[in-house]
């Protein structure tokens, strides 16, 4: 069976606290794609449809054809598989099997693999991986910019499925894309919507960010506000996030 995500109080109170509106629609390919040779990238034209959240991909081993079966229980058992063996598995639907050749894949450090490990990352975050959030965030950091549209809207798409199960790394940063402008275009309502209700459930870093960003862009108007948020900073266990908003607040809020 699939591992299901296991929402921590904490983010079970984000979730809850998300707007209706943020629910977009859920892309990715419909279809297992062909098994090109493992290096080769996928084909530029891919289109995105709609699907639910955590409700496809392989969730049992009899669902496969037969031959990638016994690669799916030896995958679970930990063994070492053949790349095609591996990349098969992940085309087929399979979440362990797709965050596993997306890792495969960005160990190889070809910059011609790029679009292949976002893909993979997005399918495995949007089939439940938590684990697929984080690596998916720093390639789209990083990266983003120069993805297609196609791979965008996959990777977007699987955020926000992560987003709407409570995962608070997705939240944050699919928050702070959408307040930066990129890689998914200019989302200030619905980025600055998220990241303060993040931010008032306890995250330090999201608070101290809202905090610097009000001060910076209102220093006459957001003090008030940002005293708010500066205050939360303040309990952090992180000890850089912790010193600056203490610091900030000692100050007046001023930088």
């Amino acid at each position: 069976m699939m591992e299901m995500t296991k929402l921590t109080s904490k983010s079970i109170l984000i979730a809850s606290l998300l707007a209706v509106a943020l629910g977009q629609p859920v892309l990715a390919q419909d279809a297992p794609a062909p098994v090109p040779a493992a290096r080769s990238t996928l084909a530029a034209g891919t289109t995105p449809i709609t699907f639910k959240p955590f409700r496809r991909g392989i969730t049992a081993t009899v669902q496969l054809p037969a031959g990638l079966q016994t690669v799916r229980r030896n995958l679970i058992a930990g063994k070492r598989l053949r790349t095609a063996d591996l990349r098969a598995l992940a085309d087929a639907g399979d979440s362990l099997a797709q965050m596993r050749f997306a890792k495969q894949l960005s160990e190889m450090s070809d910059p011609s693999l790029l679009r292949s490990q976002v893909h993979y990352y997005a399918m495995a975050a949007y089939n439940g991986r938590e684990g697929a959030v984080r690596p998916l965030l720093s390639l789209l950091r990083s990266q983003g910019a120069t993805l297609d549209a196609s791979v965008l809207a996959n990777a977007e798409a699987a955020l926000l499925a992560q987003v709407s199960h409570g995962q608070i790394d997705a939240i944050a940063g699919l928050a702070k894309f959408y307040v930066a402008g990129a890689p998914f275009g200019a989302k200030q309502a619905d980025g600055q919507e998220m990241l303060t209700k993040v931010a008032r459930a306890g995250d330090a870093q999201a608070a101290l960010d809202l905090a610097l960003q009000m001060i910076a862009e209102r220093p006459d108007t957001g003090r008030q506000d940002a005293r708010e948020f500066l205050e939360i900073a303040a309990n952090s266990a992180d000890l850089a996030v912790k010193a600056t908003a203490t610091s900030l607040l000692q100050s007046g809020g001023e930088i």
